[in-house]
């Protein structure tokens, strides 16, 4: 594979310094991990001595606050001191991998509280970190310790593992769609430099696309630290190449249009300061931002063809590492040095007013909350697809749902059927959702379109609980007898002598009443063995007037209380 050489195009500290607010201040602690779900759900790690803290933010990085922090002193074994790295592929879940044992952190409300979950032996001697990741959705993720390569598909709650060489090292792992990760790949046992890999989850496949040698121009090792994609074809690269002059670095920038077959060179510059590039990031195919050591900050609006060095702000000065991502329209940066902290950009250096994809997809997700699993209907949501752009959206297909629970009406889609819809125009299908175990449900539907997001995920929520009221009335030939009913002082029950020696009833030798609420308002215990054409007495003069179910097992009878 060959280099293309081109000609740079460079503009220095075309943006001031006033552009880039610093709005929250740390310390000296460490500040890293920063990630946002979308554009009001952003996160980042902050950690002090024996101690990590989770923020979070909900207005585009302007605002942020404590959301989660460790309790050293209260803590199950082992002892969780030290955050890796964490990722939020959804507003509600936050995967936290920790550094003191392999485990991961898990929430599903945001980051408010969390479960472990181990993926590896709980001892620091002889335990496997997972030191980077990539996460699809809620459910699909990749992750790499020293020893293995880790699949999941259902949340970290199971995964699969392969075996690599102890020498190798995996960089920046990104999805660029739902079965095919790409990441930078480096080996100290040969003479190769970094390699560019592709790698199929579903067939453990992997294939080299491109290999940047180790002695990049025959003078200095060169190292590249971040991928960013935005989507298939387009994507970018940013490191740093070493001059051999007392730690200065040129930053480097790289750009490929055919998913990493072919990289560009597109910055390769010695400005000041001298430290080279850490992570870059996208907002669409124009807009993007470089950030790197001794705060160093680039900008592009024409798709990385030309970078404009940013003033930086004076906090910035002794940045040992730094961060960016977009909260919507609004690049922010964490950085980490001896005053670490969140920066947000307020310029107007971007464009936004010509958008570079045909249409714009959006699928609300599907929360249905909580609903009684021995309901004999199926409980229906409307859920819209929105195409907010000014061209055509075409949708090629979707992946179904995994759950059983869940179902939808959308039609055969594929290549040769797509679904299509016009400008500003909007599609409604409907979710249907039928629990049949007391637990929650989530899912996911992704849709492949013709737009610069390539998928677009919606999600599905819903937990099942059983009431015991008001359902499966499964009392045939009147197993069970309520006298009198309607009642006002007592009812007798009587169970025929079938029921009352099957193992259903004879393993739990009590009865339960329930008013219309699903509210257990009493309870009595059976005599045992009970006999055929036993009845037992019970007191209810207590209850208020209403209609009531009594529960022997998996029998249930209706009954009134009338006075």
């Amino acid at each position: 594979m060959k280099y293309l050489l081109l000609i740079f195009a460079i503009i220095y500290s075309s943006n001031s310094e006033s552009d880039w607010k610093f709005v929250k201040d740390f310390g000296v602690k460490r500040c890293w991990s920063l990630t946002c779900a979308d554009s009001n759900n952003c996160f980042f790690l902050v950690q002090s001595t024996f101690n990590y803290e989770l923020f979070k933010s909900s207005n585009q990085g302007k605002d942020w606050f404590l959301q989660h922090k460790s309790d050293p002193d209260n803590q199950p074994y082992p002892p969780l001191y030290n955050a890796d790295h964490g990722l939020s592929p959804h507003p509600d879940y936050y995967f936290m991998f920790m550094e003191d044992n392999p485990i991961i952190n898990k929430s599903i409300d945001g980051g408010k509280t969390f479960r472990r979950i181990p993926y590896d032996t709980i001892d620091p001697k002889d335990s496997r970190i997972i030191y980077t990741s990539a996460m699809l959705d809620t459910n699909i993720g990749f992750g790499v310790s020293s020893d293995f390569y880790y699949i999941t598909k259902d949340g970290w709650e199971t995964f699969v593992k392969y075996p690599q060489t102890i020498y190798d090292s995996y960089y920046s792992p990104i999805f660029i769609n739902d079965s095919t990760i790409v990441l930078l790949y480096s080996t100290s046992m040969d003479s190769l430099g970094m390699l560019f890999k592709k790698y199929k989850i579903n067939t453990n496949e992997w294939e080299t696309l491109y290999d940047f040698p180790k002695w990049h121009d025959n003078i200095y090792p060169h190292s590249l630290e971040q991928i960013y994609f935005v989507n298939e074809s387009l994507g970018f690269i940013c490191g740093q190449q070493n001059t051999g002059l007392g730690g200065q670095a040129y930053d480097l920038i790289y750009k490929t249009i055919d998913g990493g077959h072919n990289w560009i060179l597109k910055l390769k510059v010695l400005a000041e300061p001298t430290g080279g590039l850490q992570d870059i990031a996208f907002f669409d195919s124009k807009n993007g931002v470089a950030v790197g050591q001794v705060g160093k900050i680039w900008t592009t609006k024409d798709g990385g063809e030309t970078w404009i060095q940013n003033e930086n702000p004076s906090e910035f000065k002794s940045v040992l590492t730094s961060e960016v991502v977009w909260a919507g329209h609004t690049p922010i940066s964490v950085i980490w040095a001896n005053n670490s902290g969140i920066f947000r950009y307020e310029g107007d250096f971007f464009d936004f007013t010509e958008q570079v994809w045909e249409a714009d997809i959006w699928v609300e997700d599907c929360d249905f909350g909580r609903y009684e699993i021995h309901r004999f209907d199926t409980l229906k949501k409307k859920v819209m697809i929105l195409n907010r752009g000014d061209a055509e959206l075409t949708i090629n297909k979707y992946t179904k749902i995994n759950d059983t629970a869940f179902q939808t009406d959308l039609p055969i889609i594929d290549s040769l059927n797509p679904l299509r819809i016009g400008p500003m125009g909007s599609y409604e299908f409907t979710v249907l959702f039928k629990p049949n175990e007391m637990k929650e449900y989530t899912d996911s539907i992704g849709f492949y379109t013709n737009t610069w997001k390539t998928k677009f995920v919606s999600y599905l929520k819903g937990e099942g609980y059983d009431s015991t009221i008001g359902i499966e009335e499964w009392l045939q030939g009147k197993d069970i007898s309520i006298h009198p009913n309607p009642a006002s002082d007592y009812i007798e029950i009587k169970i025929d002598n079938k029921l009352s020696e099957s193992s259903e009833l004879s393993e739990s030798y009590f009865i339960k009443i329930y008013n219309t609420f699903g509210q257990c308002v009493m309870q009595s215990s059976l005599p045992s063995p009970f006999g055929e054409g036993q009845g037992v007495r019970l007191d209810v003069s207590h209850l208020p007037t209403g209609i009531y179910f009594l529960r022997a097992g998996n029998h249930i009878e209706k009954f009134v209380v009338l006075r």
